[in-house]
Formats: structure tokens, sequence, C-alpha cells
């Protein structure tokens, strides 16, 4: 079976409204035997990893995991070379913060770290250096793969590159669920709609999602993403745009058209050796007549049924990023609570893996 666990962030509306504090996430999370825990350090763990950890803190936290059955999974760390207004921070700097947040980490007990290194091309000294770290700590350095980034692009292939050359086991990816966007978020559309988007060109927008999936499955190419990142947001964006403008719509309308990346999930199984954590995101859930529920924007039974066939053994870490649209101005629904979305998450992911082993003949 696929080991599911939850991102704590997840839960970060329900931080922001304090029903819970991380005590309490854990409980609730554990009444539907969520295994392993994904945290934000400086949500979860309020500047923890800034400010130095209390020694009583590493002895509650594992009476914590042991209370509730819990394996630490992945921490969430941050590389922050833009510290000072007026200079960068230098190599030195960067792996000793580095060294700082595996050090913590590896006393709670993750046995992954995600690495936020630099965006654009990777600087693959800076990113041997942070390898040589984590074997240090016994922890499992992990790029994660968002969009607008790719399986199939230079930057992944770069650090694909790095991993081989290194032949270390203490490095890999994590890709995020939001690589394998088919459609805008629903919500989205619906906020669009009601602040005066023109329903023929939400529709044009939706078409050309189409579009760039099965060229994207078609063509297999791998993206040379510019060097910059903020120049990556919104690849194929700039043609779709204008095309909204040349039909007299604007800002409304083109904030449904960025970041797409629109991998195929079968890619997954050529990359599956580097893959150590997972990140389940999901917008919303809707029923999907066989009681259980589906991600109505996201290829999520291409996902499991990769993940089954290549017998990943890691984590899918479910995260929860929509909590925001089911707050915005003119939303009458259901808002929903953090755990009980979790809850739905794991269970759709649970249907979709028995479908995707009657597949496999298992």
């Amino acid at each position: 079976m696929l080991n599911l666990g939850v991102s704590l962030y997840s839960l970060q509306a329900d931080y922001r409204e304090h029903r819970y504090d991380l005590y309490n996430s854990l409980k609730e999370l554990h009444k539907f035997g969520v295994k392993g825990i994904e945290v934000v350090p400086s949500q979860n763990f309020s500047g923890l990893v800034e400010e130095g950890v209390d020694l009583d803190f590493y002895k509650q936290w594992k009476e914590w995991m042991e209370e509730f059955d819990m394996t630490p999974t992945n921490m969430n760390l941050y590389d922050e070379p833009c510290v000072f207004k007026n200079r960068w921070f230098s190599e030195a700097e960067r792996i000793g913060q580095l060294r700082h947040g595996l050090e913590i980490a590896a006393k709670l007990g993750f046995r992954t770290a995600r690495l936020s290194v630099d965006y654009g091309l990777p600087n693959t000294p800076h990113l041997e250096n942070s390898v040589r770290c984590c074997e240090e700590y016994g922890i499992i350095g992990s790029i994660e793969i968002h969009s607008p980034y790719s399986l199939m692009s230079n930057w992944a292939q770069a650090w694909f590159e790095t991993i081989d050359k290194l032949g270390t086991k203490y490095a890999g990816i994590h890709p995020d669920a939001g690589i394998f966007r088919t459609a805008p978020v629903p919500l989205s559309v619906e906020a669009a709609l009601r602040n005066g988007a023109k329903p023929e060109i939400v529709e044009m927008i939706k078409e050309e999602y189409e579009k760039a999936v099965q060229r994207r499955k078609e063509t297999a190419e791998i993206l040379q993403l510019p060097g910059e990142y903020r120049k990556t947001f919104g690849y194929g964006e700039e043609e779709i745009r204008e095309k909204v403008l040349s039909m007299g719509g604007g800002e409304t309308e083109c904030r449904l058209i960025g970041r797409f990346s629109n991998d195929d999930p079968s890619w997954i199984l050529e990359y599956s050796k580097y893959i150590v954590h997972f990140h389940g995101k999901f917008y919303e859930l809707v029923p999907d007549g066989e009681g259980s529920w589906y991600e109505p924007s996201i290829n999520y039974q291409g996902i499991v049924d990769a993940l089954v066939a290549c017998d990943y053994k890691g984590f899918i870490s479910t995260e929860w990023e929509g909590m925001n649209l089911f707050r915005e101005d003119g939303y009458e629904g259901e808002v929903p609570k953090g755990e009980d979305y979790v809850r739905r998450h794991h269970e759709m992911i649970r249907s979709m893996e028995k479908k995707a082993m009657q597949k496999l003949g298992k």
C-alpha cells in the first residue's frame, strides 16, 4: 500500500483561525490514521529553526510522535541567500544556515528535508555542498519539482545529473502534484466569473489547458526554462494572455492562465529512482459518483497509477492548497475544515489505488 501522510501546511487556515495548535493538529489527524507528518518549520515550529530549539521541545516532539504512532517525514528548509539589504549570503553562510536546519531535522527524526535552492538553473556547486551536508546528518536532501517547473526541463535534468555524478543516496526529488494540472481550478473559475470574467474567454482558457496537456504528452520535450525564476512563472502564458486581451478580457481572466506545467504522470516511471517524497497537492475535491472523491484540475488517477506501478515506497504528503479559495468574497458554499479535507484526500488516494492495482492485476 502507498504510504499516506500529511503536510501540516494543509491546516494553515486552522492555525490562522486558532482552531488548533500543533499538538491538537496531530491529535485530529491521528483520529483517521495519519502516519506521516511533514512540517513547514516557520509555520509549525514558530521560528524554531531560525532561533534555536529548546531542548525540551525535542523530547516533547518525540513523545507526540510515539503517542500518535506517527513518523516525521519531510522538513521544509529554506535557503535564504538574500537576508541583508546590501549583499547576498556567501556560500559559507548559506551552508551554515542549511547545517543549522539539518541538525534540527535530524534531532527531530525527519527522513528527508526539502532543499530550497536557487531557482532558474541549479547552482551545481551549491547543490553539491548541500548534499555533502545531508550526508553528514543522514538526511536525504530533496528538491521539490513544483509548477511551473517540470520533470522534463533543463532545470530538473541538471539536478538529476548532479545526483548521478555524486553517486549518493542522500539526494533526490519530490514532485508536487500541481505539475500534473489539466485544467484551471474550478473554484478559481467560479470566482473569476463572479468578478465579471467573460464566459467565452474562460472557455477559451480551458481549451488552451487541454491543448497544452495534449501537446506536452505528445512531444515530451525538455523544456528550456529561463534562468530567472520569475520569468519562468506562467510558462506559455504570454501567447494566451495576448489572446485574452484580443478578446476584450483583462486581468480577471488572465489570473486563470498562470503556472502551466502539464507534465504527464507516466513520466513518474522514468524518474522514479530519484523520488524520495511526494507532495499530494490539491485544491478542491468533489464527489466522484462512486462513493469517493476526485480533484477536477489534477490528473490524480494517472499519478496514483504511476506510483503504484513503480512500487513507490516513500510518503505521499497530502498538501491542501485551496483553503483560501473557499474564503473569497461571494463564495456561498461549505468552508471545509482542514482535517476533513485531508481525510477526503486520503479516501480518494485509497480508492484510486485499488483501481490501479486492478489494472496491474495485483
